[in-house]
Order: C-alpha cells, then sequence, then structure tokens
C-alpha cells in the first residue's frame, strides 16, 4: 500500500510499498499517504495547504490507482490538513492568476482539477471517507470533501466559498451541492457574499455532519486509524466518530427567513434589488460588505447563474462542467487577475472591477460565460482514459 511519505531534496521522489511505486516529480511532499493510505494528508501548511498543480497531480495519481487498483487501497481513508490552522484554503489562487502564462497552461491547470475533483466527488462510492476540516475551509477544499460519508466541524472551522471578493467564480461543485447540502436559499447567499460558516453552524446548514471539540480531534484521529482493519464497516467507523461527537441542540439557523426572502432564485438583479432596499441590520450589513470590501459585481452576477444551473443540474458532473466552463472564459477575462493583484498582491483593497454594479450587467454577458464553447463534451472531460497531461510530469507504474 502507499504508506510514509518524507520530504527530499532531489526532484524526484519515490515511495514503495507492496506492488505499488509511485515517482514524484517535484522537490518536495505536498500530499502525504500514510498507514496503508488510511490517511490523507494535505501537506502545505505554509500556503493554508492551498492547492496548487502538483498537489492535484500527486492525487490524481492516487486516485487513478484506486480506480485501477482497488483491491489494493484501504477501504478508509481519513482526510486532513497539515498544522493546526487549515484543512484546505481551496485553490492556490496566486498560482493561477499569475504562475499560468499561457492558455495551454491554463487549460492543463483546470483539466487536472476537473479530474481530480470528479473523482473524489464518487471516492466514498470506493471507500469510508472520513473528513477532518481543521480550520480554514474554503473553495476547492469542499470539492475534495463535501462528498464524504463522515464530515467534521470543530470550533475552529471556518468554512466558505469566497470567490466573489477576488473576481472568481464559485468551483468544486458548489454551484451543484449548494441548493444540496443545504437550503437552496442559504447556498444561494453563502455563493452570493462569500460570507463564512463555522463550527456548529456547519451542522445546522447540512455542510457538516458531526461536530467534534478540537482538543478531541487527534484523539479521534488515532482511534480511527488504531480501530481500522480490512473489512471495517461504515456503522463501525460511526460508531467511533459519535463517541467524539458533541449533539447540537439548537438547530436554529441564523436570519434564516430573511435569507429565503432575499436570496431567492428569480434573478441575480432582483436579488441585489432586494438586498439594496431593503431597510434590515442584516440586509445593509451585506450590502456593506459588497460595497466597502469591493466585491467583484460580475461573480455576483455569475455565481447567482451557476447556482440556479446547478439547481436545475441532474448530476454532480453537470454542475462541475457549467463551473469548468465559465473557468476556461477566464483566460480571456481579466477580472480574477486585477482581483488577485488587489487583494492579495498589492493589497491596496482598489480593483478595478470592469463594472461598478450589479445593475450595470446584462444576462446576455453573463451567459457568454456559461456558454463558452469547449472542444471536450461533458463525459470526455471527467474521462480516466482521455486524461492527456498526466504522464507528462508524473509516472505511474506496477512493480
Amino acid at each position: 500500500m502507499i504508506q510514509g511519505l518524507r520530504k527530499y531534496s532531489t526532484k524526484v521522489q519515490t515511495v514503495q510499498e507492496g506492488k505499488v511505486k509511485l515517482i514524484y516529480h517535484h522537490n518536495k511532499d505536498q500530499v502525504q499517504f500514510k498507514n496503508s493510505a488510511v490517511e490523507y494528508i494535505m501537506n502545505r501548511p505554509e500556503q493554508m495547504n492551498a492547492q496548487n498543480l502538483e498537489v492535484m497531480q500527486c492525487a490524481f495519481l492516487y486516485l487513478r490507482n484506486l480506480h485501477y487498483n482497488p483491491d489494493q487501497v484501504s477501504n478508509l481513508m481519513v482526510m486532513y490538513g497539515a498544522g493546526n490552522k487549515a484543512f484546505c484554503a481551496g485553490g492556490d489562487i496566486k498560482f493561477v492568476s499569475q504562475q499560468l502564462k499561457t492558455q495551454e497552461q491554463w487549460i492543463q491547470f483546470y483539466k487536472t482539477y476537473h479530474q481530480s475533483l470528479y473523482q473524489f466527488t464518487i471516492l466514498p462510492q470506493k471507500l469510508n471517507q472520513v473528513v477532518l476540516w481543521n480550520g480554514y475551509t474554503a473553495g476547492a477544499a469542499s470539492g475534495i470533501s463535501m462528498n464524504a460519508q463522515i464530515r467534521v466541524a470543530t470550533e475552529k472551522t471556518a468554512f466558505s466559498m469566497p470567490e466573489v471578493k477576488i473576481g472568481y467564480v464559485i468551483d468544486a461543485g458548489s454551484s451543484y451541492y449548494f441548493s444540496r447540502k443545504c437550503l437552496k436559499e442559504v447556498g444561494m447567499y453563502l455563493g452570493l457574499t462569500g460570507r463564512q460558516v463555522k463550527g456548529v453552524d456547519l451542522v445546522k446548514q447540512g455542510f457538516a455532519t458531526h461536530f467534534v471539540e478540537d482538543s478531541k480531534l487527534a484523539q479521534l484521529r488515532q482511534e480511527l486509524l488504531s480501530n481500522h482493519h480490512e473489512k471495517i464497516s461504515h456503522n463501525e467507523i460511526l460508531e467511533i466518530v459519535n463517541k467524539f461527537s458533541t449533539e447540537i441542540k439548537d438547530e436554529k439557523i441564523e436570519n434564516l427567513e430573511e435569507i429565503q426572502d432575499l436570496f431567492q432564485f428569480d434573478s441575480f438583479h432582483e436579488v441585489y434589488k432586494r438586498i439594496c432596499s431593503s431597510k434590515t441590520s442584516f440586509a445593509q450589513s451585506i450590502k456593506h460588505d459588497h460595497i466597502n470590501f469591493r466585491h467583484s459585481p460580475q461573480t455576483f452576477a455569475l455565481n447567482f447563474e451557476l447556482i440556479k444551473r446547478g439547481d436545475q443540474a441532474k448530476e454532480y458532473k453537470e454542475g462541475l462542467f457549467n463551473e469548468y466552463r465559465a473557468q476556461m472564459s477566464f483566460w480571456l477575462d481579466n477580472e480574477l487577475r486585477e482581483g488577485t493583484r488587489a487583494k492579495l498582491i498589492d493589497r491596496d483593497n482598489n480593483p478595478r472591477w470592469k463594472h461598478k454594479s450589479v445593475h450595470e450587467i446584462s444576462q446576455e454577458e453573463i451567459v457568454k460565460f456559461l456558454e463558452y464553447p469547449v472542444e471536450e463534451s461533458i463525459d470526455e472531460i471527467y474521462d480516466f482514459e482521455k486524461f492527456p497531461y498526466l504522464e507528462k510530469t508524473l509516472k505511474f507504474e506496477l512493480v
């Protein structure tokens, strides 16, 4: 099985145990697989475990092996982030906007990203996946974990899809699960505001299945690992997690009635109009954040349409494909690059957005993002056999 990755100073890192041999062509282990692949550790703590191309390639290699050799991998995965600050801060936005210099690199990144995301969404069909959201959990973090059978939040967990703040689009399948894991108006609210959900509220809203105090998380992880056996069942795993979890007695979702009133699925113009015209402190706080924290009007509108289409999608990969087309269109759009400059590089918090207000944006303009022409069909994007990039950077072989 896959076991014991450590840091190497060379460019080639080899891990071999049993009949699996992995060769990683980079100078540092960024994803670790330990104890018969029971632990999946995102290992970029200095970058809040954000995912770049190397991380996704390593993950894809593991997923590919699992796909072709299911008998070689444990039936339990415990997933968490290295360090004590973040599960995963999502995709490495600086890497995307600054390091992808050509359209070919852009396409390679997003095809790799979507291949990995899709395989993670169907992973729970193959094994028992327990996710420990040990800290900041944003963006792409949800795509690799949201379908896990058991999703554990702590008082330190802060979940968000913050793309509206940097001029990007919600992704990682959130346009699909935002109307399924939670009430759909709550999903629309989170997608359009980028606000965080913390701690017990993740259980109340439907994102987490359990709440465990952070001080007990290491003990929970250890008990899962020490009690693992080849045929461990979901009920056995659930019994262990329940022993550490805290029951949430108050299930009330704060501001729910107003969220359902403001974030209806009619149009992004109407949603923004209701927010601006409402005199409640809750609605005014949303308006204040959108204007004063310089959220992208284009992303507000685009996220609305993605979530609305995701609500109508018949399967998960349909929602992913909608996001993929929008992301492909962003190679020709400057909104993400400008948002990254203003919020993450120069930090002047003064992005020069394409539009000054949501009111200026037409429906036709947003549709162009969502219906951006791509060469591949939905099935080709998520087909293992047609993935063109992995062998260029990673080698996989059975020995």
